[in-house]
């Protein structure tokens, strides 16, 4: 962990990272591995979890205010808990829509950390500085990590495999497309300009060739 990284790490950020652990392996604890489903949505949990701190520790290019923290802590408990207990209260087997599930999961956590990765790296090279990135999977959408987000999380629904778990990926998406998404665009289109304008006509914006 460099300089930077220890910056980010501050005391409210801590807390959140010890707090959003000890709720991942009490579910972890709570599901037990009695059954494919419990074990394969603990092992989504804790990846989920691992991410989050990795983006925080290392993606995020900037510390994260104690707001911020409270309000992302908040709605990643709200999924960790849905999620695992929804899956604790189903009996069926983990059928054909668990392993579909877990393919999306797969592929979303996958999209969305290696497009953010691959931001990172660009950002790096002092010959990018103040550059808006285009290239890797953000040729395919603008918004392409939010995408990865919605995807592990449908994923992470059909894991669980019950109807109320469909309403996290639905108010995931709900949030990015009408609060994130303009919100991050307005401040892209402010601080890039031109640049930012012909990227937002040539790209879609969070499906790749549909939106």
């Amino acid at each position: 962990m460099n300089a930077s990284q220890f910056t980010r790490a501050t005391p409210h950020v801590i807390i959140w990272l010890a707090v959003q652990t000890f709720v991942v392996v009490a579910l972890g604890v709570l599901l037990g591995g009695e059954s494919l489903r419990s074990v394969v949505m603990t092992a989504s949990l804790a990846i989920i979890a691992l991410r989050m701190a990795v983006t925080v520790l290392m993606l995020l290019p900037r510390p994260m205010p104690a707001s911020e923290a409270f309000v992302v802590g908040l709605w990643l408990l709200i999924i960790y808990i849905t999620f695992g207990l929804l899956s604790l209260r189903n009996p069926e087997p983990f059928g054909v829509w668990g392993w579909i599930g877990l393919a999306l999961f797969i592929e979303g956590s996958f999209i969305n950390t290696v497009s953010e990765f691959q931001r990172l790296r660009f950002k790096r090279k002092p010959e990018n500085r103040g550059k808006l990135y285009t290239g890797g999977l953000f040729s395919f959408a603008m918004h392409i990590n939010y995408t990865g987000d919605i995807e592990l999380a449908i994923g992470a629904a059909l894991i669980a495999g019950h109807w109320l778990a469909g309403l996290i990926p639905v108010a995931m998406a709900a949030l990015f497309v009408f609060v994130h998404i303009p919100r991050l665009d307005a401040h892209l289109a402010q601080k890039y300009g031109q640049d930012f304008q012909r990227y937002r006509e040539s790209t879609a914006k969070l499906i790749p060739w549909i939106y």
